[in-house]
């Protein structure tokens, strides 16, 4: 399966891109609704959600710098080229670490939710849970670009 769903000029629309924003729209739409029913303001999730993706996409960046990729990449490289640390030009969107990720959107959220004084732990309780439902379909691009599960084989038992 091509990665590229489809490319226009410079532009590419990329499965992996889709499956995180899809899984991303989709977690903030199931805690919208868990938020709802408890009698609270859904609109916060969808607030939360956009600084998460901000801040955790940042964080993401932010971990793969100060981490050892498998590609040899590591923090030296990045000393010596530091304009490198922003080059989201070039390749598009590589170069994130899910772990970075998450701590920047949690961050995200908790500051949030402090500027507006809410309970933090409950709006974490509305959004864990579908935090995993979003990795899960996010992990579905890794599928697709042949990452993490391993690349086509044609041996006789697969």
């Amino acid at each position: 399966m091509n990665p590229v769903i489809f490319q226009f000029g410079p532009f590419s629309l990329h499965w992996y891109g889709v499956f995180i924003v899809g899984g991303a729209v989709l977690a903030a739409w199931l805690a919208g609704r868990t938020a709802a029913k408890a009698g609270y303001n859904p609109d916060h999730i969808w607030n939360m959600l956009a600084w998460a993706l901000v801040i955790g996409i940042i964080g993401a960046r932010l971990y793969h710098v100060f981490s050892t990729p498998a590609n040899g990449i590591g923090f030296a490289y990045y000393v010596q080229n530091p304009i490198e640390i922003i080059n989201f030009w070039s390749g598009g969107f590589r170069g994130l670490g899910i772990y970075g990720g998450l701590v920047g959107g949690i961050l995200a959220i908790v500051i949030y939710a402090m500027v507006k004084k809410l309970d933090i732990l409950m709006w974490l309780d509305f959004i864990a849970p579908n935090v995993l439902l979003a990795q899960a379909i996010g992990r579905l691009g890794n599928w697709v670009n042949q990452e993490l599960y391993g690349p086509a084989t044609d041996v006789a038992w697969a």
